[in-house]
């Protein structure tokens, strides 16, 4: 059954009974796996019959009313927020539907992450660029802290990456990739050079800039979505030493390092996503952050695209090579000369690229998510955090915890002689962030 173009798929329960570990919440690690959990929100950590119902944001009921919001179900849950597809209403407004990025219990408990959240939202409002994810809002409600922002009826490069892997095909074609990458380093260039009403130069960087945060519409307009994690040097508050924030494959080589930071690294992610986007294959992917740092920090270049895709033209090979240069200084020097040099790419190969054509590619690879939207789950608690299963739930996940903690500290001090202090420390690390993450994230308050 099919309904209007851009409605989102309502996803329901199934009435399956579910084993203790996929009640609560986990998987079991492969046999010789030190600690592998994968935290799950309740609809994946159940068994599912996934209906297709065509619903319009507009007329779909509520699971909540946030102010002037009627919330309609939850897009996806990340480590510092959830996403949720709303409906703004109120007089004189019509309706609309938007976004709503909700900061996570575990993060608003602590006053300085609020504040770094709220200063950041300000930055980022003060934005506007047709490539960049508009912000309508933020602030707090109901004792929630959140953001409002634009919704892109679409698809992330990692969406699209997926449907070319169900298709036996690898890489987005290198006219699309440019196009796409022309916008995003447009929108790139205006952010690092945007100026506060006072005229002084902002200096923010995206710091996040992956497939997952490159947006394509099935109107073939792409969006850089959430400066969430933007830093200015004028903001008030720092990160603490050594906290790293983004993905780690996408990471410069200086974010690792430490150092101050400028428009550069954000060139270098866009160039870990065009090589990914064009041969298909992970860049820096590792079996473990510790060797895909490892992998961005080595001192040799990176592997160029048409070591893989001989086919590939050499214009896009020459320019994914230069923005990934680990020395910044021999990467593009601004945002501004990557687009300069794909628009010229563009032009050497026919007519500009429109909107238009990749409009027609997207739908082309991904016509379900062009009418049904992405799935949403309309599950009440998810917004409320109430636990249905109660105090019960809660104890078989801590019981399950403990058990794998204690095969964690069972293999360190076997490995001890042979592993180095690096290793054991993070992996340690791990351990606890994914302790800290469950306790504080999966499950919600009391």
């Amino acid at each position: 059954m099919l309904g209007s173009p851009g409605f989102p798929t309502v996803r329901t329960s199934g009435s399956a009974e579910a084993t203790f570990w996929r009640g609560a919440g986990l998987r079991r690690a492969r046999p010789g796996a030190l600690f592998r959990v994968w935290i799950t929100t309740r609809a994946g950590a159940r068994a599912y019959n996934e209906k297709t119902v065509p619903i319009s944001p507009i007329t779909v009921a509520a699971i909540a009313r946030f102010g002037r919001f009627d919330i309609l179900g939850r897009l996806a849950l990340g480590g510092m927020a959830e996403i949720f597809l709303a409906r703004e209403t109120g007089p004189g407004r019509g309706a609309r539907t938007v976004v709503i990025k909700r900061i996570l219990p575990h993060v608003a408990d602590d006053p300085r992450f609020v504040e770094m959240f709220l200063h950041e939202a300000e930055l980022a409002m003060g934005l506007n660029h047709p490539n960049l994810c508009t912000i309508y809002e933020f602030g707090e409600q109901d004792g929630e802290y959140f953001i409002a922002m634009e919704w892109v009826h679409g698809v992330s490069i990692t969406q699209l990456h997926k449907h070319l892997f169900e298709r036996n095909r690898a890489g987005i074609p290198p006219l699309i990739v440019a196009r796409i990458a022309s916008d995003v380093a447009d929108a790139l260039q205006y952010a690092h050079h945007a100026r506060d009403a006072r005229g002084q130069p902002l200096k923010l960087v995206h710091r996040d800039v992956t497939p997952d945060n490159v947006m394509v519409s099935f109107e073939g307009k792409v969006k850089l979505l959430d400066f969430g994690v933007a830093k200015a040097a004028s903001q008030r508050l720092k990160t603490d030493a050594g906290m790293l924030k983004g993905k780690f494959a996408y990471m410069s080589p200086e974010q690792y390092q430490g150092l101050d930071i400028d428009g550069r690294a954000d060139v270098f992610s866009l160039g870990a996503c065009m090589y990914e986007a064009v041969t298909g294959l992970a860049l820096f992917h590792r079996a473990s952050e510790f060797e895909t740092m490892g992998a961005i920090m080595a001192d040799e270049p990176a592997p160029r695209t048409r070591a893989a895709k001989p086919n590939l033209p050499s214009a896009i090979d020459n320019i994914v090579a230069r923005a990934l240069e680990k020395d910044r200084d021999r990467r593009y020097a601004s945002a501004g000369e990557l687009q300069t040099d794909l628009e010229r790419m563009l032009a050497m190969h026919g007519a500009p690229l429109r909107s238009a054509e990749v409009a027609a590619y997207v739908a082309e690879l991904c016509p379900a998510l062009k009418v049904h939207g992405p799935p949403i789950d309309t599950r009440r608690e998810l917004w409320t955090r109430e636990n249905p299963e109660g105090e019960k739930t809660r104890e078989a996940m801590r019981d399950a915890l403990g058990v794998e903690l204690d095969r964690a500290a069972d293999a360190l001090q076997s490995d001890q002689a042979q592993k180095g202090w690096l290793v054991r420390g993070l992996i340690a690390a791990v351990v606890l962030g994914l302790l800290a993450l469950v306790i504080n994230s999966a499950l919600g308050p009391r």
